[in-house]
C-alpha cells in the first residue's frame, strides 16, 4: 500500500492500473514454482504457453485474488466506499 499510494504517478489518490498489475506480477513472481512460465525473466505465474495460438495465455486466477485484495484497500484508503 504505501508503496502505490507514495509511488511518484499516484496523484489526487488515483494510482495507475498498470502500477498495481506490475506490482502484482513483479512483486508476487518470487511465490510461483519454478518452471512456471516467464516473460523478459519475470515470472508470470498462472500462465502457460499455448501452441494452438502460439501464444501466452494467461489464468490469473490467483493473480487476480492478490489484486482485487489490494483493490478493496486502496477503495477504503481513497474513500470510495
Amino acid at each position: 500500500m504505501d508503496y502505490l499510494v507514495n509511488h511518484e504517478t499516484t496523484k489526487n489518490k488515483v494510482v495507475q492500473f498498470h502500477l498495481l498489475w506490475e506490482l502484482v506480477i513483479k512483486g508476487f513472481g518470487k511465490i510461483w514454482p519454478e518452471g512456471r512460465t516467464k516473460y523478459q525473466g519475470i515470472n508470470l505465474g498462472d500462465a502457460w504457453h499455448s501452441s494452438l495460438i502460439n501464444d501466452i495465455v494467461p489464468f490469473h486466477k490467483l493473480s487476480q485474488w492478490l489484486t482485487y485484495s489490494i483493490i478493496e484497500c486502496l477503495e477504503v484508503f481513497c474513500d470510495l466506499k
